[in-house]
């Protein structure tokens, strides 16, 4: 699915059963874009670019749990780059009677490293982060808990959307 227009992300918000979206991927690679332009208006945003402490990891969880705690529906936004890493939000959204779904971003390191450049100066990253994210990168599956498992490309105009099914864990 593309998804290009207001009508086509309402269709992909539609169809997801779920109150929990997770986010995961490298640094630039489209998910705050995609969580405005196609998520936005449907989950409350937690994500750790919100926090600017050493304890931005403990923020992001205890917004979430808030979140869960008052009813809202919830997009989890970071890198989520490991199975330990997304279980902590599957598990806290689980406690809560939630399910949750993965959009992975799908992404060259070369294009986020360029789309990275791009920002102004205080969105860009360290490059070494995106690195370091690449180095650990596991798509998610649907043995960690997720209901649906999405992957995503980020296109000129837009985002191309398709439905996963894998149920073990590979490297990309």
């Amino acid at each position: 699915m593309h998804v290009t227009t207001s009508q086509e992300a309402g269709q992909l918000c539609d169809s997801i059963p779920s109150s929990v979206v997770l986010l995961c991927g490298l640094q630039a690679s489209g998910k705050t874009s995609f969580y405005h332009q196609v998520l936005r208006g449907r989950y409350l945003h937690v994500s750790m670019d919100h926090y600017t402490t050493s304890r931005r990891r403990k923020q992001a969880l205890a917004a979430l749990e808030t979140a869960l705690e008052g009813g809202s529906e919830v997009c989890v936004d970071n890198t989520h780059p490991t199975i330990e890493e997304r279980a902590e939000v599957i598990r806290r959204a689980q406690a809560h009677g939630q399910q949750v779904v993965a959009f992975f971003f799908e992404s060259k390191v070369d294009l986020c490293r360029d789309r990275n450049q791009k920002r102004d100066d205080s969105s860009q990253v360290p490059l070494v982060a995106i690195y370091s994210t690449i180095k650990k990168l596991v798509p998610p599956t649907l043995n960690e808990g997720f209901v649906q498992v999405f992957s995503v490309r980020l296109l000129e105009a837009g985002f191309e959307v398709m439905k996963e099914d894998r149920i073990e864990s590979e490297r990309p």
